[in-house]
């Protein structure tokens, strides 16, 4: 908890009490212990939403200031998940704020957010389609990018994370994926596939695994998702970011590979590599699961 001097005290008191700045800044500094990267950038964006009232007063934003963010949040073209990120922010702020006595109402229960509208289906790669990119891996720049994306299952927020040195084994064939939006994402080994061997070593001499074959990065992940919609018009495709992850569970379960391989290789199951008796098992049942999904031989 930040400190007050008499000062600080008496301005606080003249003018009514915390601002949203202040108790978003406290909150935060226990909220955000053990959070991961992703989780806190997202709760900052929630913030960043609500710019227009950072130095009010905090018990003095009512309902209508709140509803007057998600309606800016609306005409910025974002929609129901944007606006539920911002409602789940004002909900903790608010109930961080009752239980210090700082204020005595939530508003968040009363916000409006746009309809929810069904997750649309999603499709993986067909098998023609990833021959194809197969087939034009060293022709096309950035074709390989997709094909990691699609023989790991990692989340792009996670590739954009994976350093070279660091994180990546070649010749153990593995990598840890250190940052994740989930505690079970976080610290997991993912196999290399054999036929990807020749993507992870044209890296090896940059800082991260999510470059191009010259070493460009990407900086963000708009850039790479501009780059992978791009990719997919020049390939005649038509499929999203999160489709290659999609992708990766489905050709391990068409390989019939082991159920706790296959959720240890998205991250739907706890890993925790500190625990070394069991790295070496565990690495050769996730090299067994992905070694029975069809490379370029698919």
């Amino acid at each position: 908890m930040m400190e007050e001097n008499i000062f600080t005290r008496v301005r606080r008191f003249l003018r009514g009490g915390y601002t949203l700045a202040e108790v978003k800044e406290m909150w935060a500094e226990q909220h955000y212990v053990g959070l991961s990267k992703g989780g806190v950038n997202s709760y900052e964006i929630a913030y960043k939403q609500a710019e227009p009232y950072h130095d009010w007063v905090f018990t003095r934003i009512r309902y209508k200031q709140w509803q007057s963010c998600i309606n800016e949040i609306r005409k910025h073209g974002l929609g129901y998940s944007s606006q539920k990120k911002f409602k789940n922010f004002v909900g903790q702020v608010s109930d961080f704020a009752i239980k210090n006595e700082w204020a005595e109402y939530n508003f968040a229960k009363m916000l409006q957010l746009d309809r929810h509208k069904p997750v649309t289906i999603k499709r993986p790669f067909s098998e023609g389609e990833i021959r194809k990119l197969w087939k034009y891996s060293n022709r096309i720049a950035n074709v390989d990018l997709v094909l990691i994306l699609i023989y790991t299952g990692v989340r792009v927020s996670e590739f954009l994370n994976v350093k070279m040195e660091q994180d990546v084994y070649i010749n153990d064939r593995y990598f840890i994926v250190t940052e994740s939006k989930t505690e079970a994402g976080r610290n997991r080994m993912v196999p290399i596939h054999r036929d990807l061997i020749p993507f992870f070593k044209a890296r090896v001499k940059y800082p991260v695994l999510a470059c191009t074959k010259r070493g460009d990065t990407f900086g963000s992940y708009n850039n790479f998702r501009n780059m992978y919609t791009e990719l997919m018009k020049k390939l005649d495709m038509n499929h999203t970011i999160h489709e290659t992850r999609h992708t990766c569970a489905t050709l391990l379960d068409s390989a019939d590979a082991n159920e706790m391989a296959t959720k240890r290789i998205l991250g739907h199951a706890g890993d925790n590599i500190t625990r070394a008796v069991y790295i070496h098992k565990q690495l050769a049942d996730l090299l067994k699961a992905i070694d029975l999904v069809k490379g370029k031989d698919i």
